[in-house]
Formats: C-alpha cells, sequence, structure tokens
C-alpha cells in the first residue's frame, strides 16, 4: 500500500496483518487507491515497492498511516505513504493467492506466525534473529515464538526435537516443518498449507513452495 508522508515523499508498506479503511480491489495493477492501514505486528518499511530495496525502518503495532496508492510485485500488494521527512515508503501486503490458511492451532502458534509473517521481505543473515539484523531460518522461528511469549530452541535440529511429531495430513498453519538430510536438520520454516510454507532462506524472509528448494526428509512438528 502506497502513502506520503509529511514531507510528502512516497512511501510504501506491505500489508500482512492489520486493519485497512479499504480493500485492495486489484492487486495486479499499480493504481491511485487510498485508504488507512493499522499495523498489527511490527512490519518493515522499504523505499520501494520490492523485496530488494532497502529496509529505512519499521512500523510498530498500533502504527497507522494513510496511504495514496498501490503497486503489485514479487507476491505482494505494496502500500504507498510519504514519511516525515517527505519520503517516500512501502509496506507489502501478502496477495490473496499466499493467503494464510485459517487453523485450530494454538493461540501461541497463531500468533508467532503473524509475527513471522510481517517479517516477509526481511533479509537473510546467518545467525540472524531479529528485524535489525535479518534471519536465518530457525532464528526467524525463535524470534516469532519469542515475541509470542514462548521460549524455544535456537537451532532447528532443536526445535524439532523440542516439538510433537505430526504427519503432513495433520499438520496446519503455524506447525513447523523441517528438512533433513545425512548431515541432520539443516532447515526449518512455518507451514502455512496447501504446501506452501513461510521461511527464511538466501533469498530472505518469504512465502515458497513446501518442496520447491528443499531436497531430503521432511518432517512435521507443533510446539505446544
Amino acid at each position: 500500500m502506497h502513502y506520503t508522508n509529511y514531507a510528502g515523499q512516497d512511501r510504501w508498506v506491505a500489508k500482512i496483518g492489520g486493519t485497512s479503511g479499504t480493500s485492495v480491489a486489484n492487486p495486479e495493477a499499480t493504481n491511485n487507491q487510498s485508504g488507512s492501514y493499522t499495523v498489527s505486528s511490527p512490519q518493515n518499511v522499504r523505499n520501494d515497492a520490492t523485496t530488494s530495496a532497502s529496509i529505512t525502518g519499521q512500523l510498530n503495532v498500533g502504527d497507522t498511516i494513510s496511504y495514496d496508492k498501490t503497486r503489485a510485485a514479487d507476491g505482494y500488494t505494496w502500500l504507498h505513504y510519504t514519511n516525515y521527512a517527505g519520503q517516500d515508503r512501502w509496506i507489502a501486503q501478502l496477495n490473496s493467492s499466499y493467503a494464510v490458511q485459517q487453523s485450530n492451532n494454538s493461540n501461541t502458534a497463531q500468533t508467532a506466525l503473524r509475527v513471522a509473517s510481517a517479517q516477509a521481505g526481511n533479509s537473510y543473515a546467518w545467525g540472524g534473529s531479529s528485524p535489525a539484523s535479518g534471519f536465518d531460518c530457525s532464528g526467524l522461528i525463535y524470534y516469532a515464538y519469542q515475541q509470542a511469549g514462548k521460549t524455544v530452541p535456537r537451532t532447528a535440529a532443536g526445535q524439532l526435537a523440542a516439538s510433537q511429531r505430526i504427519s503432513q495430513q495433520q499438520a496446519q498453519t503455524g506447525d513447523l516443518v523441517f528438512f533433513q538430510n545425512g548431515s541432520g536438520v539443516y532447515h526449518s520454516g512455518f507451514y502455512l498449507g496447501n504446501g506452501r510454507m513461510l521461511d527464511a532462506q538466501n533469498r530472505g524472509v518469504i512465502y515458497n513452495d513446501l518442496m520447491a528448494y528443499f531436497p531430503g526428509q521432511v518432517f512435521f512438528g507443533r510446539l505446544s
């Protein structure tokens, strides 16, 4: 969604979670649709409507922007606004094709997934576990659960060990998915249902097809 800041500059923000004063009717087209957007979990702000653009700041829970246009790019609908210095800023809204399914999972798991979803588009950093530093796969899970009020192991292997093993048929939105090869567990992410996941990898925090890039054994786990 696009908005203009106090200094008259264009800004965009990705709408992942929160409330909007208007709906985006056609996320495939750039348009001048305007509205308001209130952030429900911390979200990164960028200087252009793309996940490769520089992160210029963060909107916090309860922050509200007035956006003045939207643009579709990188699988998101971006909202544009102008910050207090008159600079263009963008924040991303997840397109409906990537929408997270309803889940009967625990409130903690659902909150953790919302927190992680707000980091979509953030950068990858080996050993990273914060919005400022970027994330690796297990760091994203660690951060999301920490923000949801639960401490979990920091490594993917530790997270799998702490999880209740479940089958893919039992897996719900907000459960965890792990990938293992002969060397052990090497990747993890949030399961979204319909064969999709949210994970931190070398392209950053992205929505991904479950089997797109990760060969080897796949395990599903649930943190109670």
